[in-house]
């Protein structure tokens, strides 16, 4: 039966596990293309926000701004300004096939998808860097380019690039940008890669680089580069996740927003850009206040502009992957599979089954609806696992008229059911902690009304025996005492006592019933009923002196142990306050004096305090136990 509740919660969360929660497969990533600092400490930063977000956080309630750790107020706007971008395609012999026609349709779905007022270029590299194309309006003839390449010979990476930021040098626009797609490292450039950098920086060009993984791919490099201009880098196995990658991009050079505040220091400082996007937050942070002088722009040098999701290293930043069970198409499958599931189960619990009604306390099937298959199956599942039989015994003790299938199956269903709403509205964790919370209380429900009509049980014991030595006198037999104890003792002795009635009734001995209702209950005193009773029918004598004699020792031995449990009392008392107040004070530290709490979680020494303090709790709690756990 202890493998129970674990396997019960396994289900659950493997259930959540393919329903990712809400926001999760939103691409969380936002970038601070620029950076400027004006006259009065005025900032303005410069946001590239992908499209998805875009359209969820147009409004300036959704954004918060930090600088150095501390909420400022700001405004935000939209960015206005015509998008300039320059379109780089590999078309080294290495490209040649299914690679570049892949290429070739990505880059004509970002062209298609950019802004009507964009203006787009074509550069190409292979054997040396061609200009098809300077930026124009002229969609048409830009697509005809892309569809124009042909691939042959080696690769001219930086000199791509450098093509590439001369067209975009002297343009009227604040920030252009350069697309670019490769598959390998630069062999024949005349330019190197700092060149290439320093070109790209004159212009004010950002960078958003895709790289085909293979042998020849010089991924460090390329991302050197992206990091010292500013922008974005992504890398792919997979050439069928170019549109996908190229789509991304156009979309967030499509969504873009200026954000700007005011400063009351000029100091080197951290500043985050938060985006709240219905379910998640996307982040973004930069460095500001070095080598940044009034009214200049962000100096362009080796620290980086781009920022991408907070606590995500910068540098080599991979494509997003949706993983085994992210992405929009899981979670549609996951969502319908749970639907789908929960209304079979529905439908199964309703349809009529054939049941066989006793008047006993174990009635074949209580549960009017239930089908009898698949809880049949559920049984025989439990079976293997539970030899003993202690999930049955503890229903019975309980009162739950239902099988360890029905019970389980429901029990299934409300946890499933709980942690798939939590699931909803708080995200997978909450889902997963409402699915142990949940799991935990139906378990302790079970066990804590089993406890408790047990005790109830044993209180009931010695009346039960003043009512089988008062039919004795009255001249009836041991059976039809049994018989009037079933009818007019309270529960739960009463169900007890007629599964008694009722097993005699089919066959069995009844000092083995009784014996059997006295393991279930964990009635030590009933066990001393039934040993007396089988002594008497084997030996002979007075059975109601003998009951007697029983009830008065079952007496004694309930005022003795009501008296062990208040001399005891003191101790368990000052067990649990022992135990919580560690617990409380951790918690009134946290409260009061954060920071001192945060070092405890954080730091290699707190972290060992913490776990000392843990296992001393423990220890102290067994052993605490122990000396309050008298025997009598």
């Amino acid at each position: 039966m202890r493998r129970l509740p674990l396997l019960l919660l396994a289900v659950v969360v493997i259930s959540l596990a393919a329903t990712p929660a809400a926001g999760q497969g939103l691409d969380s990533e936002i970038q601070i293309l620029d950076v400027t600092e004006g006259a009065g400490g005025e900032i303005t930063l410069d946001l590239a926000i992908p499209a998805s977000i875009g359209e969820l956080a147009p409004i300036e309630s959704n954004f918060g701004v930090t600088d150095g750790g501390r909420l400022v107020e700001f405004t935000i706007a939209p960015m206005t300004e015509a998008v300039d971008a320059v379109v780089v395609l590999d078309t080294s012999g290495s490209m040649e096939g299914s690679a570049l026609a892949a290429a070739r349709a990505a880059a004509s779905t970002f062209i298609e998808e950019l802004p009507a007022k964009a203006r787009v270029g074509v550069v190409s590299f292979g054997e040396t860097a061609v200009v098809h194309r300077a930026p124009s309006l002229d969609r048409g003839a830009a697509l005809a380019d892309v569809d124009g390449l042909t691939a042959n010979g080696e690769t001219a990476l930086w000199d791509g690039l450098v093509a590439a930021a001369d067209l975009l040098t002297g343009l009227d626009t604040d920030r252009p940008y350069v697309v670019l797609l490769s598959d390998g490292d630069d062999t024949v450039s005349s330019a190197t890669r700092d060149e290439a950098v320093a070109e790209l920086q004159a212009a004010s060009a950002a960078l958003y680089a895709v790289a085909i993984e293979s042998p020849d791919a010089d991924l460090a490099a390329l991302g050197q580069a992206v990091d010292a201009v500013g922008g974005q880098f992504f890398t792919t196995a997979d050439i069928g996740e170019l549109d996908a990658l190229y789509t991304d991009i156009a979309g967030r050079l499509s969504s873009r927003y200026r954000l700007q505040f005011t400063s009351d220091t000029d100091a080197a400082r951290t500043v985050v850009v938060s985006v709240a996007t219905g379910g998640a937050i996307a982040t973004a942070r930069t460095t500001i206040g070095v080598g940044v002088g009034d009214g200049g722009a962000a100096d362009p040098g080796p620290a980086p502009v781009i920022n991408v999701a907070e606590d995500a290293t910068l540098g080599l930043v991979p494509a997003p992957s949706p993983g085994l069970l992210g992405g929009a198409s899981a979670f549609k499958l996951g969502v319908g599979s749970m639907f789908l599931a929960l209304v079979v189960l529905g439908l199964l619990m309703v349809a009529p089954s054939t049941q066989v009604k006793l008047d006993t306390a174990v009635g074949a099937d209580r549960m009017a609806g239930f089908n009898s298959r698949l809880s049949l199956a559920a049984d025989r599942f439990i079976s293997r696992r539970d030899s003993e039989g202690e999930l049955d015994k503890m229903l019975d003790a309980a009162g739950l008229h239902l099988r360890p299938g029905e019970f389980v199956l429901l029990s299934l269903l409300g946890v499933v059911l709980t942690s798939l709403a939590a699931s909803v509205v708080g995200g997978l964790v909450l889902g997963i902690v409402v699915a142990f919370a949940a799991t935990v209380a139906v378990f302790g429900y079970l066990t804590g009304r089993a406890a408790r009509r047990r005790s109830k049980f044993a209180d009931q014991l010695t009346d039960t025996l003043g009512i089988m030595s008062g039919a004795l006198r009255a001249g009836r037999g041991l059976p039809q005492a049994i018989e009037l104890v079933s009818s007019e003792a309270p529960s739960p002795t009463a169900e007890q006592f007629r599964r008694i009635v009722f097993e005699s009734r089919v066959g069995r001995d009844l000092t083995e019933s009784m014996m059997g209702v006295a393991k279930r209950m964990k009635s030590e005193d009933l066990e001393w009923v039934a040993r007396a009773v089988d002594i008497n029918r084997e030996l002979g004598g007075d059975l109601t002196e003998m009951l007697d004699n029983v009830a008065d020792t079952i007496r004694d031995r309930r005022r003795v142990a009501r008296q062990v449990q208040a001399l005891s009392a003191e101790g368990r008392a000052s067990g649990w306050v022992l135990l919580a107040l560690p617990v409380v004070m951790f918690l009134f530290v946290s409260w009061r004096t954060p920071d001192n709490a945060v070092l405890m979680l954080e730091e290699p020494l707190g972290r060992l305090m913490l776990a000392g303090a843990v296992f001393g709790m423990a220890v102290g709690y067994f052993w605490i136990r122990k000396l309050v756990d008298l025997k009598y």
